[in-house]
């Protein structure tokens, strides 16, 4: 009897390349058709970028982030005030103004506000930089105005729409009716907060925030001192002389700011040479405003005294290169060299400056980019323990 066996299974050519064709991984072939997308750019830039790069980058926006602020607290802004509202028949702007853009919006929608405030004497400019003029302040029923507390101005008259008092007087202009008033003489109010207008810390005008009555009166305070002016040295042209006069005094018909106009021409007797100097610095035991002294008489030379070392004049005859020199320079007293005090601060570095900077910026950059690594290894370090 035949052993039955069991035949062994052979794997056809057909599924074997199945199978090896399962192993090919169908995601990879599909990355290699898809087109590739801003984000793997973008990952792709941020790790071929060095790590010091990326420090400069963060270091550039944190600084952009922390101007950016700065920058608007140091922008002037409108002003804004808290106060209640006289929505009533007397307010020149119903129910007043709560900010200088306000006010600003209000004056410019209504041809009767703009013809009040003119006659006041308050202008169209006075609104528009109200902004950066304007402060806050009290208007008191004494008729006088305060800001910070102090006094600023007394005797403030005001104007309403409509008669407060018997003695109110009425104005038409540019028109518009109002009622002109001392505003001590009837007010419903004890005080009132305002927008009020300083120059040169004197007062100009308030605007009654609540009402948006202007108010105008005698200034109490004074604009500061002028500053002084600077004196100036100056060429006075008619002498040549260097002179100082105040800067206002200051005239280019009769002065020059240039020194070298008051410069003149002289002769050295010492060098028997012409040289240029200040007109003040003329010295006439060893200068000579004439010219002619430098020019030596006919059958003469002007040649330097090696003993003495002074320029003299001789006859050409008597010339000896052993006792003379036709050149000046050889009677040129050497200059003396000064002593140079201890340094007692430190050295004008000037393009040093620069290279310590930019090699503090190379060191940071190296410490990021080691940390960088350190990491890096750390985390290789704990994949292998694993």
């Amino acid at each position: 009897m035949k052993k039955k066996t069991t035949p062994v299974r052979k794997i056809s050519n057909s599924r074997a390349s199945v199978a090896k064709k399962t192993r090919k991984t169908p995601v990879l072939a599909k990355r290699t058709t898809t087109p590739k997308g801003l984000r793997h750019h973008a990952k792709r830039l941020y790790h071929l970028t060095p790590k010091f790069v990326h420090g400069m980058v963060v270091g550039a926006f944190v600084g952009i982030v922390t101007l950016v602020p700065l920058g608007k607290i140091g922008h002037t802004s409108a002003l804004s005030i808290a106060t209640g509202q006289d929505c009533d028949s007397f307010s020149i702007i119903n129910c007043g103004v709560s900010s200088t853009n306000d006010l600003q919006a209000k004056y410019r929608a209504s041809n009767y506000i703009q013809a009040v405030y003119a006659h006041m004497g308050i202008s169209s400019s006075d609104i528009s930089g109200m902004d950066t003029s304007a402060v806050a302040g009290t208007v008191y029923d004494d008729g006088t105005v305060k800001v910070g507390g102090k006094l600023v101005a007394k005797n403030v008259l005001t104007e309403a729409r409509q008669r407060v008092t018997s003695g109110d007087r009425q104005v038409t202009s540019g028109g518009a009716t109002f009622y002109v008033r001392s505003l001590a003489s009837s007010w419903s109010h004890h005080s009132a907060p305002a927008y009020v207008v300083m120059k040169n810390n004197v007062f100009q005008f308030a605007i009654l925030a609540p009402c948006g009555n202007s108010v105008t009166g005698t200034p109490t305070t004074s604009p500061p001192p002028p500053p002084p002016v600077p004196n100036i040295t100056v060429c006075y042209l008619a002498t040549k002389h260097m002179v100082t006069i105040k800067e206002t005094a200051f005239d280019s018909t009769k002065y020059s700011k240039n020194p070298a106009d008051c410069q003149i021409k002289v002769c050295d007797l010492t060098k028997l040479q012409i040289i240029t100097i200040q007109n003040d610095a003329f010295n006439s035991k060893t200068e000579s405003k004439n010219l002619a002294a430098c020019t030596p008489p006919p059958g003469t030379m002007t040649v330097c005294n090696l003993t003495t070392k002074a320029m003299v004049t001789i006859k050409d005859n008597t010339f000896n290169s052993t006792k003379y020199s036709k050149n000046p320079a050889d009677c040129e007293q050497p200059t003396p060299v000064a002593v140079q005090a201890a340094a007692t601060s430190l050295p004008n570095t000037g393009p040093g400056a620069i290279l310590i900077v930019f090699g503090a910026a190379i060191l940071g950059g190296y410490i990021f980019h080691i940390r960088h690594r350190h990491t890096q290894h750390k985390k290789r370090a704990v994949h292998h323990a694993r």
